[in-house]
């Protein structure tokens, strides 16, 4: 009678294990194993083999090592908003600190919140260029006038496309002061409010008695696709149809003022003066798309509006020599931190891509080296002078960086807010919600909830492990947080407590990173093979090992890539085009590469390089006997096999084979041999440009 039996071999699909010892392994996990995954082929079925290969996702070669990797969708209108108080000491507009007019010309002064003149009969103009880095065609533009009973002067409102808003749309209120003649007591006012949008003025015009005691008044000029309209008090006064505005950039105002009266009223009693400026904007929509945007060698690289990845960077403008930037994206923009300077890139724009982050209101934090968009906040930290604070723009506006208003949407600092510093130095800021911004620091992490402009609070999450790096941390659809810690992968759901998935499975992660100048450690989430990439790569671009995570099967995978892929950053880049979605890395050679599951090579640094990999199969059961015969079936490719036999998984894997042979794909021939031993192995292996796959493994033991 036959004692033959059929004993599996599986895939390994929960993954490799160096923690436990091998007679402790659980089942379908490995000891051993390199650049494999339990998912394979295009499909992702559950056919483990060869991992993806790497090759480049586009021609072009950048200017050096990739420094940051992601895309933004740009062409959608911004909001511009300002609102200019004048509450600076007193002094020269131009020289007051925080002030939005540094090129207001001498004469225009702050005296108690007020913008006034020093000097009569001369037109003063104090313009903002570039407010919020934008063109915009529809807006409201307002000020706050106040004047002396006795004067005379001038106040031009305007909006254009420079500094003179000579091809935008200008409002100018003319007051006039006159002396009423004896027996009369007092001054007769008259004003005059003329609009000039493109097509024939228009003007208004009002007059006032010797008693007449108002001597402040709104003044408004809107522009929408209704047309222009000004309003004096309140109250709509002119209105004409938009003829030819240009797009606007600037706005600004001009003053002037005259005592015609001189010597009758002292200079002294003349006055005009603008108790508030405001203006609200919203740039013109165009055709929205989704650019691929990079930085590497300095430079900012962005994808054109058909999705062509030419390698030209879209500016000559260079960033500080850092190893690596931080980047995010608002508004349809891309704001770039290089640990000196704030850098605001606009891939539309014809002719400035490129220019400072200079806020409007207050003062960008300086040396800063993290970002992210948070709430349509952006959220800034690393400043290497200040590592336990944080900063938040005005809400909707990344412009605005004046803190402390009493509004909503104000703009936040750590230490003025009720959150409060962060005890740790901030490594990294890691937004999960609208609710919850995750903030990682050297050994620890807290959780930020609610906006702190309304009364969010910071509280101590966990005090066991931080985040390693600034781009060490990634996400997945389900909103799990998944970031590289002390001691391993960590996951963490819903902002709760953080749990190390990887220290029962992972030796090389348990025993902790020294992450040091020039190393990279990054996350990513690949929701095409549904898994996360765990990437360190060291200063000389030695790679790995890196890790694959597979969430399905909870399982880890380590893998090495040729020295040119690093990487030094990764994004998935959602593209238009379906076909071109895909993981993508940013090598230290200047290429962007990508996985491709139907190539059997990775393609680096210009040259073909054959993926070694291999993966030891356990079997299923005991087999404890003599293994007679190996059959596989294979789903592609060709692979090499090897079956050990020894008294231990230790002995059989370093015993030499006692059958070797190469599997193709399909149902492949039994291979015939007597291996006696209490444990059996097959060595999965290759190192030439095969790509491979296995459906099953099975052999047949005899007593």
């Amino acid at each position: 009678m036959s004692n033959n039996a059929t004993v599996n071999f599986p895939f390994p699909s929960k993954g490799y294990d160096s923690r436990r010892a091998y007679a402790d392994l659980e089942p379908l996990t490995t000891p051993a194993c390199l650049n494999v995954r339990a998912h394979s082929g295009p499909l992702g079925r559950a056919t483990g083999g060869a991992r993806p290969a790497l090759t480049p996702a586009y021609d072009a070669v950048l200017a050096g090592p990739l420094q940051w990797l992601g895309w933004l969708d740009c062409g959608y209108g911004d909001q511009v908003a300002h609102e200019d108080n004048f509450q600076y000491d007193d002094g020269p507009l131009s020289t007051r600190d925080e002030t939005m007019w540094p090129s207001a010309q001498a004469g225009l002064d702050v005296q108690a919140g007020r913008v006034r003149l020093s000097v009569l009969d001369e037109l003063k103009l104090s313009g903002q260029p570039n407010l919020g880095g934008d063109t915009w065609n529809n807006f409201t533009l307002s000020a706050m006038l106040e004047w002396n009973y006795a004067t005379s002067g001038q106040v031009k409102l305007w909006a254009g496309s420079d500094n003179t808003g000579a091809d935008g749309a200008m409002v100018i209120f003319n007051l006039t002061s006159t002396p009423v003649e004896f027996p009369g007591l007092g001054y007769a006012t008259s004003i005059s409010i003329t609009l000039q949008a493109g097509g024939a003025p228009q003007t208004w015009s009002t007059s006032y008695g010797p008693l007449w005691l108002h001597t402040s008044a709104e003044i408004s000029i809107v522009a929408d696709a209704a047309g222009v309209r000004v309003a004096w008090g309140g109250r709509e006064i002119l209105s004409a149809p938009r003829v030819a505005l240009a797009p606007c950039e600037c706005a600004g105002f001009a003053m002037s003022k005259s005592n015609p009266n001189s010597p009758v009223i002292p200079d002294s009693f003349v006055d005009i003066r603008i108790a508030a400026w405001r203006l609200s904007a919203t740039s013109s929509a165009g055709v929205i798309h989704r650019r691929l945007a990079a930085v590497a060698g300095n430079r900012v690289y962005a994808s054109g509006a058909d999705g062509a990845w030419s390698g030209v960077a879209i500016d000559s403008e260079e960033l500080a020599g850092a190893s690596l930037v931080a980047a995010d994206r608002c508004n349809g923009k891309l704001f770039v931190l290089d640990g000196e300077n704030g850098w605001c890139c606009d891939a539309t724009d014809a002719t400035n891509r490129i220019r400072p982050w200079t806020p409007r209101r207050g003062l960008l934090p300086t040396r800063c080296r993290m970002i992210a968009n948070w709430r349509n906040r952006m959220v800034l930290a690393g400043n290497p002078d200040d590592p336990q604070n944080y900063y938040l723009s005005r809400q909707d506006d990344p412009w605005d960086f004046d803190y402390g208003q009493a509004d909503a949407k104000s703009a936040v600092r750590g230490d003025m807010a009720t959150a409060g510093r962060i005890d740790d130095p901030i490594t990294a800021l890691c937004p999960l919600s609208d609710e919850t911004l995750v903030i990682g620091c050297g050994r620890g992490l807290w959780v930020l909830r609610g906006d702190p402009a309304q009364g969010g609070l910071a509280h101590q999450q966990c005090t066991h492990t931080g985040i390693v790096g600034p781009n060490a941390w990634t996400t997945d659809p389900q909103g799990n947080l998944y970031f590289l810690g002390e001691h391993g992968l960590y996951v963490m759901s819903n902002g709760g407590s953080p749990k190390n998935i990887s220290a029962d499975r992972i030796a090389e992660l348990q025993t902790g990173l020294c992450m040091g100048e020039g190393c990279y450690a990054t996350l990513a989430f690949d929701p095409r093979r549904w898994g996360v990439l765990v990437f360190v790569t060291s200063p000389l671009g030695a790679s790995g090992p890196h890790w694959f995570y597979d969430i399905r099967n909870e399982a880890f995978f380590p893998e090495r890539y040729p020295a040119a892929v690093g990487p030094t950053c990764a994004a998935y880049y959602a593209a238009e085009d379906c076909s071109r979605r895909n993981l993508l890395l940013g090598g230290t050679d200047g290429r962007i590469y990508e996985f491709d599951d139907e190539l059997s090579a990775d393609v680096a640094g210009g040259q073909q390089h054959d993926i070694e990999s291999y993966v030891w199969l356990r079997s299923s059961k005991p087999t404890g006997g003599v293994v007679a015969g190996l059959c596989a079936e294979l789903a592609a490719g060709g692979v090499d096999f090897a079956l050990h036999a020894g008294a231990s998984t230790a002995d059989a894997m370093s015993a030499p084979a006692h059958a070797t042979g190469e599997w193709h794909a399909g149902i492949n021939a039994p291979c015939l041999t007597r291996a006696r031993g209490r444990v059996h192995m097959v060595k999965l292996s290759n190192s030439a440009a095969r790509k491979w796959s296995i459906e099953q493994v099975h052999g047949t033991t005899s007593g």
